[in-house]
């Protein structure tokens, strides 16, 4: 059983997620159960839900964000603005960093520096007004991912150890 109770506390969102469910508090445990049967996309949406009004909001920037971590190994330059404009969020990243409009090209040498994680802050800062949603729903994601990577390694290496007495 994953917990993703103990993850959720250490990232200081368990209230959050709790009361998104229905909680009556941050203490009602009710909930706890299905929390930590939730993968980290849907931990994250609730929280984005619970402090956004809508959960749609992380389901965009991790969509986002994967798939430019992904390209990130393998494109530079230019084709990370080919890329950003086949995901539908070039033309809102240009504006935020202060191009004229969705056609000046004189930022994307600019935008070409950034990581997945900056681009997609800069999309939430032009979409939500500030680049701390799109920062914080990456970091609460790749935190709780990664806690759930170390704890299957764990299970596994138990496993392994089991099998070979």
């Amino acid at each position: 059983m994953k917990n993703n109770i103990i993850f959720l506390k250490d990232l200081g969102i368990i209230s959050d997620v709790r009361e998104r469910l229905g909680a009556l508090d941050e203490n009602d445990k009710s909930f706890d159960t299905d929390i930590n049967s939730m993968s980290p996309k849907e931990l994250v949406a609730l929280w984005s839900g619970w402090n956004l009004g809508d959960e749609s909001w992380s389901d965009e920037m991790i969509e986002f964000y994967e798939a430019l971590e992904e390209e990130d190994k393998k494109i530079k330059g230019s084709d990370i603005i080919d890329r950003l404009e086949s995901l539908s969020i070039l033309d809102d990243i240009r504006k935020r960093v202060g191009a004229e409009n969705e056609f000046d090209t004189s930022k994307d040498d600019i935008i070409e520096s950034h990581s997945p994680k900056e681009l997609v802050a800069l999309w939430s800062g032009w979409n939500l007004g500030d680049e701390y949603w799109g920062e914080k729903i990456i970091d609460f994601y790749t935190s709780l991912k990664k806690s759930h990577e170390n704890l299957d390694k764990i299970k596994e290496n138990k496993s392994q150890k089991h099998l070979n007495k």
